[in-house]
């Protein structure tokens, strides 16, 4: 996991390699887990076994293993991190289709290889099954900010729907809809592992703030950068974007 990372990012990686390795497994195992249905499969495959940056599940990991009072032996935060990695592919798959993109990181979108119709249905699929994953870890407060992350992510794309080419948003109207579509799953993932580690509110809450503030600027730095580059280079649709006037 830590191959190709600089020496500063394989810094923060390191005291959760072998957790998030084991993430890296699981995820590894959902295609086959559809056995008998050729199909689902194969789609799984072009999605999920695409070697990412994994940063969400590294999150949570992390918040969950700096409370020094975690048991070290406890599967739930590997549960999550599975969960928020897989509820981060759907929302890719979605966003993908919804803005007709033909190329994600390089690869063709699923929408351009098998049709809309069924990129959403697999997109349905992913979030299903990462729901299956925050149920396991059979902590209610987690389940509820789960459902609470798929309302945001949801509001958040319908948002920049409705709002496309509309000239006169506020800069209060940018941020808010950039914490639904991006900041609200970074907020999950720090606050979920640091939940699940039993840590005191006092503890959770910085965490609950580190996902809410830093993914904002994050994806306001994205979004600026990829606009100064070809598609070709970097993989990314910025010009679907652009053109949508979102």
């Amino acid at each position: 996991m830590l191959e190709g990372l600089d020496s500063r990012t394989a810094l923060i990686y390191r005291p959760i390699a072998a957790k998030l390795a084991e993430v890296e497994r699981r995820l590894r195992e959902l295609p086959g887990a559809s056995s008998g249905f050729e199909e689902l499969s194969q789609v799984l495959d072009h999605v999920l076994l695409t070697r990412g940056k994994r940063v969400r599940p590294a999150i949570t990991l992390l918040s969950y293993q700096l409370n020094p009072d975690s048991p070290s032996d406890d599967e739930r935060p590997i549960l999550m991190a599975v969960d928020v990695e897989m509820l981060h592919i759907a929302t890719l798959i979605h966003d993908d289709t919804v803005d007709n993109s033909p190329i994600r990181h390089g690869r063709a979108t699923l929408g351009s290889l098998w049709g809309h119709n069924v990129a959403l249905l697999v997109g349905d699929y992913v979030f299903a099954t990462s729901a299956t994953f925050v149920c396991d870890t059979q902590h209610i407060r987690v389940v509820r900010r789960f459902a609470e992350t798929l309302k945001e992510l949801s509001s958040g794309e319908l948002l920049e729907y409705f709002q496309t080419f509309q000239w006169d948003q506020t800069r209060e109207d940018y941020l808010d809809r950039i914490y639904r579509k991006t900041a609200s799953l970074f907020r999950t993932a720090a606050e979920t592992g640091a939940i699940l580690s039993g840590a005191p509110e006092e503890a959770v809450r910085p965490w609950r703030a580190m996902g809410t503030t830093w993914a904002s600027p994050s994806r306001s730095w994205t979004i600026s950068w990829t606009s100064r580059v070809t598609s070709r280079r970097w993989g990314s649709p910025w010009a679907t974007t652009c053109s949508r006037g979102s």
